[in-house]
């Protein structure tokens, strides 16, 4: 659109027009579609920031699973480790 604006504004300069007014049409359509773009990269802005946010609470959510089975798996062991102890003792007396 800015295009066009300027091929106009400079035929009318080479056509010895002294009023090169270019519609009023041209600068609400020029910040519109400045608006859009700008509104468009907030989009990209906003979609890349929820897929770091998604790929973030996925691994918090892997990791707080590990770390579940890891902390049952430490109690079993440990559960584990005094039925030998007691086992190693009654088998002592």
């Amino acid at each position: 659109m800015a295009r066009r604006a300027r091929a106009e504004k400079r035929r009318l300069k080479k056509a010895g027009t002294a009023a090169a007014v270019l519609p009023e049409s041209v600068p609400d359509e020029a910040n519109r579609l400045k608006r859009e773009f700008v509104e468009g990269m907030e989009y990209e802005c906003v979609a890349a920031q929820g897929v770091e946010t998604s790929d973030l609470i996925k691994l918090i959510r892997d990791t707080q699973l590990r770390l579940q089975r890891h902390t049952e798996m430490s109690k079993m062991n440990k559960l584990r480790r005094g039925l030998l102890e007691s086992s190693e003792q009654t088998a002592a007396l």
